[in-house]
């Protein structure tokens, strides 16, 4: 089967226990040019208020699987850039978000 690359952004609002907004902003067909979009933050996928960032690699196909890996970003407001984190605790229990 073949795999994805799926990257969308999402804002996270402190005081919720859930991101208050997400986005799907693309897709791609291997994890460099995937993580390269983002640590680039092309075409300005942050947009202001997009403080998460996270690629899933999952299978193609109808009702996907959960993710068969997660790399997680948040968006550093010094550096002006996404930067690679673990997944945040509040999301352990959540998968699939670009493509739900």
């Amino acid at each position: 089967m073949k795999s994805i690359f799926v990257v969308t952004t999402l804002e996270y609002k402190r005081g919720l226990s859930y991101h208050s907004d997400s986005r799907t902003v693309g897709w791609f067909d291997n994890e460099i040019d995937a993580r390269n979009e983002v640590e680039g933050n092309s075409l300005d996928i942050h947009e202001g208020n997009f403080n998460y960032c996270v690629i899933e690699k999952t299978e193609t196909g109808i009702y996907p699987v959960p993710p068969l890996k997660e790399i997680w970003y948040y968006w550093n407001k010094e550096k002006e850039r996404y930067v690679r984190i673990r997944k945040p605790k509040k999301l352990k229990s959540i998968v699939n978000f670009g493509i739900g």
